[in-house]
């Protein structure tokens, strides 16, 4: 205990500083003007440890860090302009979420801060696995662009008669139902989880740069990007692909001027990818430039929806017997593998959706975007602004820390396992789908996890 309080106050004045004034903002939210204060001071606190400090720290958990800025982004949307919104069915008002929303997010990345700094997990060498004399990971890290690259042309000849954009479904879930089999859709995230191919060997030349890794990993992953975007991914897979490459190597980086200056120029190209993907999809299906433009507009506003209704409609009064029922409806999620539809996302859309929308929705097979504190806000209010990270950081900061040690250590089977765990983790934190971690993929990675952690501990 003496040891976590001192890690806890051994960060810097300016996180401190900053999260008071987040706090005071939400102490007096009732005037509008404090969300614009949040803002610039959110903004400064991750400009002041990236950028000033130079810290890794946000930059290996770059796929959490994301969170609050997708979020917060769509909530300061809701809270300072009018919209509808047309899944929750609310004119949109000054409520004070985005302070409310800013404060959590610093209290969940100062979590991070804590539990990351008791990370000291160390495994033996390497294990080498031969088949007939070949050693089978070296044989993979040598051939892996080639394999990767095979995958996904394998993968875009299935879809290519039915391309997601001339379908004229509205959803790619719906696109999915009918498209994709199921043999497909398990074994469709498997070129995200074979990056280690290309990142092992790239972290162990260590010489990391920002040109080297754009030659190193685009190629190999353009048939699956195709595949991708002739499926309907618009955002969540190619973000999942992004942080596969990205968390290990920005772990492992020299924050220097230069590496900092390439990495705002790629980020800022990123940003422009994914919104020219998502605004080709608008045209593609009628809509001009400037509603295109509008569209995008409104699919950001609706990432911070559901927690700007919450948040605008609560009371104090603790839900204990509705927390309870969602106790029960991950069970019933759990021994049902994901049919019953009532945990979760879907409790929060059964709550605070449209009852119209929800049904379409239900119907689609698709729902709400959801960042997992709007349910335990709902229910515990602002307690849940502690019991949540402290429930979900340990975990999230151990299968990181496990993934970007087992690249670096060159620990093939551990890094795949890892990051197929810490993908559905996220999953399981921000939309409830805790049942993923016993469909029998899942199930097959922890047992390689379990094994490989074994295995790396003893050595040879």
């Amino acid at each position: 205990m003496n040891q976590l309080i001192k890690k806890t106050f051994r960060f810097n004045i300016n996180s401190y500083i900053c999260g008071l004034i987040l706090l005071t903002c939400v102490i007096w939210s009732e005037y509008s003007i404090l969300s614009y204060i949040s803002a610039i001071t959110f903004i400064y606190y991750i400009f002041d440890t990236i950028i000033v400090k130079r810290d890794r720290l946000f930059l290996k958990y770059i796929n959490i860090v994301m969170f609050p800025v997708t979020f917060l982004i769509g909530t300061f949307i809701c809270d300072n302009f009018s919209l509808w919104l047309g899944e929750v069915k609310e004119n949109t008002f000054y409520s004070g979420a985005f302070c409310a929303l800013s404060l959590y997010y610093w209290i969940y990345l100062t979590f991070i801060k804590i539990f990351d700094s008791f990370s000291k997990e160390k495994y033996k060498k390497n294990v080498v696995i031969h088949l007939n004399n070949i050693n089978i990971e070296k044989f993979a890290y040598k051939n892996g662009k080639i394999i990767i690259f095979l995958f996904g042309i394998a993968l875009f000849l299935v879809v290519i008669r039915h391309p997601f954009f001339l379908s004229g479904l509205e959803h790619r879930f719906l696109y999915s139902q009918i498209y994709i089999s199921r043999f497909l859709n398990i074994i469709r995230t498997f070129p995200i989880l074979l990056s280690p191919l290309l990142t092992i060997p790239f972290l162990q030349k260590n010489n990391i740069e920002i040109k080297k890794i754009v030659n190193t990993f685009i190629f190999p992953y353009i048939p699956y990007m195709i595949f991708l975007f002739w499926t309907g991914n618009k955002f969540g897979e190619f973000w999942d692909l992004f942080c596969s490459i990205a968390i290990p190597i920005l772990a492992n980086m020299n924050l220097s001027k230069k590496t900092i200056r390439y990495f705002i120029k790629y980020a800022i190209i990123f940003f422009c990818f994914f919104s020219t993907i998502l605004i080709t999809y608008y045209m593609a299906k009628g809509n001009n430039i400037v509603s295109s433009f509008l569209l995008l507009g409104d699919r950001i506003a609706i990432q911070g929806e559901l927690w700007w209704k919450v948040f605008a409609f609560k009371d104090d009064s603790f839900k204990f017997q509705q927390a309870l029922m969602e106790v029960k409806y991950i069970w019933e999620s759990i021994i049902t593998d994901g049919i019953s539809k009532k945990y979760g996302i879907y409790h929060l859309m059964d709550l605070l959706g449209n009852p119209a929308v929800v049904e379409l929705y239900r119907a689609q097979n698709t729902r709400f975007s959801a960042s997992g504190i709007e349910l335990p806000f709902y229910f515990f209010g602002y307690f849940s602004f502690i019991i949540v990270p402290l429930i979900t950081t340990p975990m999230v900061v151990g299968i990181t820390n496990i993934y970007v040690k087992a690249i670096k250590n060159g620990y093939f089977f551990l890094a795949i396992s890892s990051l197929k765990i810490l993908y559905v983790l996220i999953s399981s934190i921000s939309q409830g789908d805790w049942y993923a971690f016993t469909s029998t993929s899942t199930v097959f990675f922890i047992i390689i996890f379990i094994f490989s952690i074994i295995i790396y501990k003893r050595g040879n």
